[in-house]
């Protein structure tokens, strides 16, 4: 597809400027340069052709750069996967750990409590000792 049609009319502009007042020289002089700067500055437009080339680039490049972001995002989540399953595995060993303390804790107490029974049937027994050699022990003191 060529330029786009464009169409200055040099003689018309010329008769404009000669009813403003303005010579006929100068004004063929102003329409002259005045085709000039248009015919240089339409060379640069862009075409209907050259705007669906860019579109049909961009979206080329657009479609990379997601394939490009896709690959990458995959070796991310590669990534945090082998970082959660290790983040796994070592709350896993932790969890493990209490749990021993727990079972040690629990021994503890077990034998806490054995040893309180223990004590508890000993003073009682002093207790009872006491208690049964006290008259004995009055009358030797002739307390009574």
């Amino acid at each position: 597809m060529g330029l786009p049609a464009f169409a200055f009319n040099s003689l018309e502009f010329v008769k404009e400027l000669e009813v403003a007042g303005v010579s006929r020289i100068q004004a063929e002089a102003q329409a002259h340069a005045l085709s000039k700067v248009f015919e240089a500055n339409i060379k640069e437009l862009a075409t209907k052709d050259n705007l669906q080339a860019v579109e049909t680039n961009l979206r080329c490049e657009i479609a990379d750069l997601r394939k490009d972001m896709d690959f990458k995002f995959t070796i991310v989540d590669t990534k945090f996967s082998a970082i959660e399953a290790n983040l796994d595995a070592k709350f896993a060993a932790v969890g493990a750990r209490f749990a021993a303390v727990d079972t040690k804790f629990a021994a503890v107490d077990t034998k806490l409590d054995k040893l309180a029974s223990q004590m508890t049937v000993r003073l009682g027994s002093i207790v009872l000792a006491a208690c049964t050699g006290m008259p004995f022990i009055f009358k030797l003191f002739h307390l009574l």
